[in-house]
This record gives structure tokens, sequence and C-alpha cells, in this order.
């Protein structure tokens, strides 16, 4: 009969391995907008002012005049968002809302309404928000952040669903704890009016691995190592 130590290495293995593909990132929607068109099975357009226009071109997608570039499926945290987007004009925001169902907070600003992160060119300000209605609203993290007209600026969106996080050019600038949401799908937009615009470059949406199964995964796989070792150590002492 196998010693029951040589048993157990098999099994720690195996979970071992089914824990390095639990926590292997999934990308969800990744899109460098490098065609001629939207593509229609990831994004729609949201255009409340005659003069709203979402446009794919050269590489970028750019939205104009409160133009709402809007996924197609929803997504369930956690996850993160990155990308890059460029402000194309001085008194430009730029929204990208996450939890939302798409619905709006109507004319005359057109918010989208769920959880944001917005970047006011006009105010050098960056902040995270929970937009309910037109009128009532809750700006729950705020910095003074200098945004410049013409700069692209790299983002890192992360939201587990109950945390928020906000990373531009690779350094973490605002954190918040949120667990608002009217929905799951996720929006970019063009926050002025009429001819105020954003270009977004190559979107990633990537899915994180629940802590909670990595933490099942190790808490399985640490006692049978433990034990392995051991049972090594008997048999050859």
């Amino acid at each position: 009969m196998k010693p029951l130590y040589s048993l157990a290495l098999p099994l720690a293995l195996a979970i071992l391995g089914s824990l390095s593909a639990t926590r292997a990132d999934t990308i969800l929607l990744s899109d460098d907008f490098s065609g001629a068109s939207l593509d229609a099975t990831k994004w729609t357009a949201i255009l409340p002012y005659s003069s709203s226009s979402v446009v794919q071109s050269g590489g970028t997608a750019t939205t104009t005049g409160r133009g709402i570039l809007a996924t197609v499926d929803g997504y369930s945290e956690p996850y993160v968002i990155n990308g890059a987007f460029t402000m194309l004009a001085d008194w430009e925001h730029f929204n990208i809302a996450f939890r939302t169902d798409l619905s709006t907070t109507g004319a005359p600003y057109y918010e989208v309404r769920g959880t944001l992160v917005s970047f006011s060119n006009d105010s050098n300000e960056i902040s995270i928000q929970e937009r309910y209605t037109a009128s009532d609203w809750n700006r729950i993290a705020n910095i003074s952040f200098n945004l410049n007209t013409g700069q692209t600026y790299f983002f890192r969106i992360t939201d587990t669903g109950s945390e928020i996080s906000l990373a531009v050019n690779g350094i973490t600038e605002l954190t918040a704890q949120s667990a608002y949401s009217t929905g799951d799908q996720i929006a970019f937009y063009s926050r002025e009016f009429p001819f105020t615009a954003t270009s977004i470059d190559t979107i990633t949406i990537t899915s994180v691995p629940d802590a909670g199964i990595t933490v099942l995964y190790l808490g399985l796989t640490l006692p049978l190592l433990a034990f392995l070792n051991r049972r090594k150590r008997v048999s050859t002492s």
C-alpha cells in the first residue's frame, strides 16, 4: 500500500493547480477601436441631443456633446476597467459610469445614473460619485488634479462591489466605499455641451478572482502540504 503522504501529494498539486486557474484574470471586453465603426457586439451609442455623437476613427472612439458610449453586456463585480482618454476642450468633463442601467437624469445634463468616476478639466478635479437624479447625487471622494487639454491620461478603475479605487497614470489617486448600483453596465461620455469632446483609446474590462474562493483553496491546500511534510520527515528518520 502506498504511504499516505504519497497520496496527498497529487491531491495537493491538483488543488494548487485549481487555485492557479481560479486566480487567473479573465478579459471580459477589449477594444482598441481600430475598425471603421463601433463594434455593435460590444457597444451601443446613446445620443441625447441632435449634436451628440460617438464616432470611431483612427484608433479611438470620440464622444462629443454628451454622447454616451455604453457596453452592450453587463458585468458583475469584481472587475477592473483599464483605458486611456484625451479631453479635447478646456471646459470638458469626462465621465466613466459603472454599475449602471444606462438610464439618465434627463435634460439638460443627461448624467448616467449609477456610480461614476468624473474628470473635470475646467475645475482640475477628479471624483468618485453616486448619481441618483438630476438634483440628487453624492460626491463620495474627490481631489484636486491638474488636467490638461490634449494630454492623454491612463486610468484604472477597480470595483470590488463594495470598494472603488481609481489610478491615473499608474498612481492610485482615489478610493471610496460604495455599494450603490442601478445596473451592471459601463458607459463613457462627454459631460459638457454642445461641442466639447473626449477621445477614448483602448478599453479593457478584466474580471478579478474572488478572494473568498482563493482563501478556500488555500485553506484546503496548506494543511495537506503540512501533513505531507510531516510524513516525509517521519519516513526518512
